[in-house]
């Protein structure tokens, strides 16, 4: 019979997959509601044409320029659509823009993939970053959406404040958390909001747990001017701080991670076919307990990282060192059960890693972070709490 332990683990499990589709109900249910506001919106504008005051006449008078640009706008575009202009890029932004602030579906629609790689940088938890983005747009509902003069910078603010809400209180939880604590990841096999992200704009896994070192505003600061590049000026409005006091914030974050050993430049990545060739040699040497072939691949400080939540068996602390990592990955009594699995290799965050399946079922994940020539193996995380790759079990993208 299962333990108590097993049971309650289960009823956690049904009770997340019933949360995720409530998520998805509302999200349909958000989508008619900014329907019958927009058509409101369209109502109380003609009505508003019909009886002209004094305020609205002001408004028209300074959103002139701004129409008059949008038409010209147009004009470009068609033009370039005709085959007989150059593109306007600038031009097309701004036309977008006006467009995305007079229609709340044409926001959600242009801004949502944005709005999520703010949110899963600040996290790192898919199902957290999507109540983020939705909230937020749920919230600009009721938000007169022509006063917003830059959209981004207006959605930036919004969406890292509430990501910095959530990361206060998901700190509490880490503390009691079984063991180490590992991102989710985007998995580009499955449905999953990757496919809202371009592929260039996909955080690296090895980045991802880069930035779990860092406190929450130091974190905010960093990834609004070091990978959004938003300079201090608009980091300092966004997050209620002084300019300088934004400066330092970064500097510390960036000394931070130099004293843990990371650099702050994007993790070291092989070519693809040359990552092919590595995780296929580690793969061999994993299978076959090849000892020598695994230490080829090993660089001297590697560690070893597993998540299993407390759900399946892992390491509860960090396997550091080559000859540690090592004996674990060689040894015949460790890993049973993964190398049952079939390992599968695929695109996770941008980059190939491993993914390990059982009867068609995702059962593990399995990414490595490159030394800094890139040609072997610095740092494993292998992920194999069932609940946070409970996102890439609910529809398999075909």
């Amino acid at each position: 019979m299962p333990s108590q332990d097993e049971e309650a683990r289960t009823q956690e499990m049904e009770q997340s997959e019933q949360i995720r589709v409530i998520r998805k109900v509302e999200q349909l249910q958000w989508m008619e509601q900014s329907q019958q506001i927009r058509a409101s919106q369209q109502v109380k504008q003609s009505q508003q044409i019909e009886k002209p005051h004094q305020v609205e006449k002001s408004r028209q008078i300074a959103q002139a320029p701004q129409i008059e640009r949008a038409r010209q706008d147009s004009r470009t575009r068609q033009t370039r659509d005709d085959g007989n202009g150059p593109r306007d890029e600038a031009a097309e932004q701004t036309g977008m823009d006006l467009h995305a602030l007079t229609d709340l579906d044409a926001l959600y629609r242009n801004y949502r993939a944005y709005a999520f790689s703010i949110a899963y940088r600040m996290l790192g938890v898919v199902s957290d970053a999507e109540d983020v983005v939705q909230d937020w747009f749920m919230e600009m509902q009721s938000r007169d959406l022509t006063e917003i003069r830059d959209v981004k910078a207006y959605l930036a603010r919004g969406i890292t404040n509430r990501s910095l809400n959530v990361l206060k209180s998901a700190r509490k939880q880490r503390e009691v958390y079984v063991g180490e604590w590992l991102p989710e990841p985007l998995v580009a096999d499955y449905e999953s909001p990757e496919q809202t992200l371009e592929r260039q704009d996909v955080i690296s896994y090895a980045y991802l747990v880069m930035l779990e070192r860092l406190a929450p505003m130091e974190r905010a600061v960093y990834l609004l001017r070091e990978v959004f590049q938003y300079d201090y000026s608009a980091i300092s409005e966004m997050l209620g701080k002084s300019e300088s006091n934004c400066r330092k914030i970064c500097s510390r974050a960036k000394q931070r991670l130099k004293a843990g050993g990371v650099e702050t430049d994007k993790p070291a990545a092989p070519g693809q076919e040359a990552a092919r060739k590595l995780i296929e040699r580690f793969i061999a040497a994993f299978e076959r307990y090849q000892v020598e072939e695994m230490l080829e691949l090993l660089a001297e400080d590697a560690v070893l990282i597993t998540d299993g939540g407390g759900y399946t068996r892992s390491a509860i602390f960090p396997i550091i060192s080559r000859g540690r990592v090592l004996a674990l990955l060689t040894s015949p009594k460790a890993f049973k059960e993964l190398r049952s699995w079939e390992a599968v290799l695929t695109e996770v965050n941008g980059e190939l890693n491993l993914v390990f399946k059982k009867d068609g079922q995702l059962k593990g994940i399995l990414c490595f972070q490159w030394t800094g020539e890139a040609n072997g193996i610095q740092n494993l995380y292998l992920l194999l709490n069932p609940q946070k790759l409970s996102h890439l079990q609910t529809i398999r993208h075909e």
